[in-house]
């Protein structure tokens, strides 16, 4: 069952609190309610309760890092969850908390973070969690500005992690040298199946490294 929420601020309160204790919604679509952080704290509650929850859309809702790290806190007690998005929101360094989270949680297949402002520490940690986790499929991180130092962790952590299948680096400002590390990474890694690079002023020298380890990856 697929459940929908458009209304105001008080009506939304009793509808996460009825939602805790309902057993047949699988797929919440919250986009665009402009839920903000005690929103996201109300809604990570009943995700530390709610067992049936599969699919959880929380794009542009003006989240910041205190509801991102509740949000994060919640995934480690959650066992249900299998898609998450907090695309378009302000998290920052919420995703310090939730690349800790991912460290624990071993039932998210896809975790969708564009537009989040996470630079290279955020992706960091994220990629701390790539190097242990293996549930996770799907991970988008377009339009982060990580640049090569937050692409270049996430390079190490694909040598190790054996699980991810699609990445997005989209708008990332990673450049050369990001972009080497990851072809680099490409030369190791075994299950990673598409990985976009748009838009991040990748060079002659990126592009070729990128090239050559297109020709080991197999």
């Amino acid at each position: 069952v697929q459940c929908k929420y458009k209304g105001n601020e008080q009506s939304f309160h009793k509808f996460v609190h009825a939602l805790a204790r309902n057993k047949t919604c699988k797929i919440l679509d919250l986009r665009a309610n402009k839920i903000g952080d005690a929103g996201a704290i109300a809604v990570s509650k009943s995700l530390e309760i709610k067992t049936s929850l599969t699919d959880l859309n929380l794009y542009e809702n003006e989240i910041g890092d205190e509801g991102a790290s509740r949000i994060a806190d919640a995934l480690k007690i959650n066992k249900s969850l299998r898609n998450l998005n907090l695309g378009e929101n302000d998290i920052g360094d919420g995703a310090v908390a939730i690349g800790n989270s991912l460290q624990h949680n071993t039932t998210l297949k896809a975790l969708i973070l564009q537009y989040n402002g996470i630079g290279a520490e955020g992706a960091s940690r994220i990629a701390d969690a790539l190097e242990i986790n293996k549930s996770l499929q799907n991970l988008n991180l377009y339009g982060n500005q990580i640049g090569a130092e937050g692409a270049g962790r996430i390079a190490d952590a694909l040598k190790i992690n054996e699980s991810l299948q699609n990445l997005n680096l989209g708008l990332d400002n990673i450049k050369d040298e990001g972009a080497s590390r990851i072809a680099d990474a490409l030369k190791i890694n075994k299950s990673l199946q598409n990985l976009n690079l748009l838009g991040n002023s990748i060079g002659t020298n990126g592009t070729e490294r990128i090239a050559d380890a297109l020709k080991v990856n197999t």
